[in-house]
């Protein structure tokens, strides 16, 4: 999986994509889609995964836990 890079995805996305789609979170800031992990998961900054519903144990957005 740390294999996987932006470049080897972006030819399998949708509508002809030139770049990796990003997420725009609940607090307005843009993120990041981390795909060097399995799941992939939403970069909330550093090794942060980014988790909108504020707890790591609802399973919701809890990704890897």
């Amino acid at each position: 999986v740390s294999s996987i890079t932006d470049a080897k995805l972006i030819p399998y996305l949708a509508n002809r994509a030139t770049t990796m789609p990003t997420i725009k979170g609940l607090d307005g800031v843009t993120r990041t889609i981390r795909v060097t992990v399995s799941p992939p998961n939403i970069n909330a900054g550093g090794t942060a995964v980014y988790d909108p519903s504020g707890s790591t144990t609802d399973s919701l957005w809890d990704v890897g836990e």
